[in-house]
């Protein structure tokens, strides 16, 4: 439990200093961190639920460092958010 909270709060900070870093308003930043909260339950909850099997899914903190490098490269929300989600999976 402890690792989880941990990770959690690591990717939050990474999560939002990227999104913000690639121009997303603050309202873009926090209901794109609230989406992924929520697929991120979401899948925690009926993968396992399907598979009958403890099947565990989190979005890597590199993948919310490359959010921050975007920023400097790309300039642009949506590919930001393309580059993450393609990182989490």
């Amino acid at each position: 439990m402890v690792a989880a909270i941990t990770g959690f709060a690591s990717s939050f900070v990474l999560v939002i200093a990227g999104l913000r870093a690639v121009g997303a308003s603050e309202a873009q930043a926090s209901s794109g961190f609230f989406a992924l909260c929520v697929v991120v339950g979401f899948l925690c909850i009926v993968i396992p639920a399907y598979f009958r099997l403890p099947i565990s899914f989190a979005c890597s903190t590199p993948g919310a460092a490359l959010l921050v490098a975007a920023g400097e490269t790309t300039n642009q929300y949506p590919a930001a958010i393309g580059a993450f989600l393609l990182c989490c999976t």
